[in-house]
């Protein structure tokens, strides 16, 4: 059995408002003594199969989850080992859809953009209760919404610039680090430890996300992600 710190919800360069690439995303993780990252981006599983690829062609010792951050009906999901593209957007079929591919289903920053969040919290495999760009309040809230339903406490940056990479993580028990292995110390972790970000987070991603709109974006990978 080993103890492993995992950051569970990070962006790459495929989401619109974030500029990491996979390459640094993975140096990143290991420069901050990570062993497991999710790359879980908006709408596309795009930059967890890029990530996969690079971790498994490069040998990293970081192992990569794929994974895709859903905007639903009622407000994002994480869905956890998925590569292939979620097609739905019903919260219910958003659950059929990737728990039929043996996907884990995380609700993240639950205080944050999402209605009927109880409802949600109900289904989902388990609560992202820290999350280093939400508010302290936020997470307080997910945090006693999680221990209330008695649902496993995960943590992640929401990373979508390489400096945010492990601000909150998870501490999971393993008994190898094989994504079967994982994928059962994802549903009973040990513990959550981070802090939150500054506000000046929110206002680069809507910076990114306006300079994607004019097609500009392009031209900092490499650069500053």
């Amino acid at each position: 059995m080993e103890l492993i710190e995992a950051d569970l919800h990070i962006h790459s360069y495929w989401s619109k408002d974030a500029l990491c690439n996979p390459k640094t995303i993975l140096k990143k993780a290991k420069l901050k003594g990570l062993r497991v990252v999710a790359v879980t981006d908006h709408d596309t599983v795009k930059g967890g199969v890029e990530a996969l690829r690079v971790s498994k062609s490069s040998h990293c010792e970081v192992l990569v989850i794929p994974g895709v951050e859903v905007k639903t009906d009622l407000g994002d999901v994480i869905a956890l080992f998925v590569e292939e593209e979620v097609g739905r957007r019903s919260f219910y079929e958003v659950l059929d859809e990737v728990k039929s591919r043996g996907g884990i289903v995380v609700l993240p920053h639950p205080f944050r953009g999402h209605s009927m969040v109880e409802e949600m919290a109900k289904h989902v495999d388990a609560i992202e209760v820290l999350n280093a760009r939400s508010s302290r309040k936020q997470n307080i809230m997910a945090l006693e919404l999680a221990d209330k339903l008695s649902k496993p406490m995960l943590a992640g940056s929401d990373a979508h610039l390489s400096f945010e990479i492990g601000k909150a993580r998870s501490l999971l028990r393993v008994d190898t680090l094989e994504l079967e292995s994982l994928r059962k110390a994802i549903l009973r972790p040990i513990n959550v430890r981070g802090r939150e970000s500054t506000s000046l987070v929110h206002v680069l991603s809507t910076a990114l996300r306006t300079l994607n709109a004019l097609g500009l974006k392009r031209c900092l990978h490499g650069k500053l992600g």
